[in-house]
């Protein structure tokens, strides 16, 4: 026990002397950022298998290897792999993703709380399924570029601005984040969209939350 307590304190210590290292945002209440995508994992190409789970790639099924479509859910700081639901890959990819994530909201109540800010794909998820999440945490997606937003408030002194988003017969209220990045190697910058539960542009600034969105890929594609 005293070999732990000192070894834990010793990684604590290095950890905090290091910028950049928290991966949180939030002024008055950090909020750890978390991360989900999907991903494929491929399996024995047998008939059970390909029946079972498809594949991806050809329309007629011939691609190699049958695949399974995971959907980790991750800290991004640690990699640390807190649930994994998982499916048929064969089937359209956005309903593969969208009814994973319904299964992490069934089936993993327990790893999202109100600590946690979840950085999630430009895969649009629906807005019942977006309101059904901020029930039990936060979220930041990046949305895609045909799906209307309805400005309801003035532009903030951070840059971002209150809208409504309408789906399936919901609405719902959120902040919206606009900024560009830079990709090495074009000449024209790529317009990022972000739209998050967190209203409080004081408490989670946007600058923040862009800066904290490029661990999605971090967080989930290592973990």
């Amino acid at each position: 026990e005293e070999l732990q307590a000192a070894v834990l304190a010793a990684a604590a210590g290095g950890h905090a002397g290091r910028a950049g290292q928290s991966l949180a945002v939030g002024r008055k209440r950090p909020l750890a950022g978390h991360s989900g995508a999907g991903s494929l994992l491929r399996v024995p190409d047998t008939p059970a298998n390909r029946a079972a789970f498809g594949s991806v790639g050809t329309a007629d099924d011939s691609a190699a290897w049958p695949c399974v479509r995971l959907f980790p859910l991750g800290n991004c700081l640690t990699r640390s792999l807190l649930a994994m639901p998982w499916g048929p890959a064969g089937a359209d990819k956005a309903a593969s993703e969208q009814g994973l994530l319904d299964a992490a909201m069934r089936d993993f109540p327990h790893v999202l709380s109100k600590d946690q800010v979840w950085l999630l794909d430009r895969l649009w998820h629906g807005v019942p399924r977006l309101k059904a999440l901020a029930r039990l945490t936060h979220f930041a997606v990046r949305l895609k570029s045909d799906i209307r937003l309805e400005k309801t408030s003035e532009v903030y002194p951070d840059h971002s601005y209150l809208a409504e988003v309408s789906g399936d017969g919901v609405t719902m209220t959120v902040r919206v984040i606009e900024y560009y990045a830079e990709v090495e190697g074009q000449k024209v910058e790529e317009m990022f969209c972000l739209i998050t539960s967190l209203l409080d542009w004081e408490d989670y600034p946007g600058p923040g939350l862009a800066r904290l969105y490029k661990w999605r890929w971090d967080g989930s594609e290592t973990a």
